[in-house]
């Protein structure tokens, strides 16, 4: 099965929602099989307009649902292969982003509704006297 693939460059961490790749170019591929939609692997015949030393490292294939991949290239007698891996944050961003959810740690507000450890809410020493006449 042939899909049409989107390739391109990112320069951000893999943990952050919102990247913004380069992409250089699209190209068609073959998928080998056995495939799966999070981790497929794709040849893209020697004739392709990229080469190896290309700083390709990321992709996106429209017809899965518009994932996002990082993307590896190697060289073959065949052409290159891509292994690819999913890139779920970028995938399913809008998702992500729309869920309403309470944030237990913020660096601009508290949360007085939440109990956290690693927070001290007005901890006071306690002292107390008692009278010990009866020691011997």
């Amino acid at each position: 099965m042939a899909v049409s693939v989107m390739l391109g460059t990112i320069t951000e961490l893999a943990n952050v929602i919102g990247k913004s790749p380069t992409w250089y170019t699209t190209v068609t591929c073959e998928l080998k099989q056995p495939c799966t939609i999070e981790k497929p692997t794709l040849l893209l015949s020697s004739g392709a307009s990229i080469t190896a030393e290309t700083a390709i490292n990321y992709a996106k294939i429209q017809d899965f649902g518009g994932r996002c991949y990082f993307c590896t290239l190697t060289t073959s007698p065949q052409g290159y292969i891509l292994s690819l891996t999913v890139d779920v944050l970028e995938s399913f961003k809008s998702d992500i982003l729309s869920v309403p959810c309470t944030i237990a740690r913020n660096e601009g507000a508290d949360q007085s509704m939440i109990i956290d450890q690693s927070y001290v809410t007005g901890a006071q020493d306690t002292i107390m006297f008692k009278n010990c006449s009866n020691i011997k």
